[in-house]
């Protein structure tokens, strides 16, 4: 293996540096901001199909989420789903997204 070769800065970095979203953490933050109180916004949310899964089974069961660009604005229930109707989610391929509402839809109709 080669000697490592060091890196010495010019001076300092300005810089901000944005990673690619991640449809893992979009879907927890989705998750956790839907059950928290008050508003959260979510920005640089990945559009992957599995978050876009959790969004609209999400929106199903009645938790409000607007889209304006790169920020996805959920309004949190408080830890009560508000769908009180039977409803249908497609939860596409996203394996997270029917574990996920596998439970929490029959949980948001027994304690809502």
């Amino acid at each position: 293996m080669p000697d490592p070769m060091p890196v010495r800065p010019r001076g300092p970095i300005d810089a901000r540096v944005r990673p690619p979203g991640s449809r893992s953490l979009t879907n927890r933050a989705l998750v956790t901001a839907a059950l928290a109180e008050g508003e959260s916004a979510l920005v640089g949310a990945t559009e992957s199909d599995d978050a876009l899964a959790m969004r609209e089974g999400l929106r199903a069961l009645g938790v409000p989420i607007a889209v304006s660009g790169d920020t996805w604005t959920v309004a949190g229930c408080a830890g009560r789903l508000p769908a009180r109707r039977r409803v249908q989610i497609d939860v596409r391929a996203s394996g997270t997204t029917a574990r996920y509402h596998g439970v929490a839809a029959p949980v948001s109709a027994r304690i809502s």
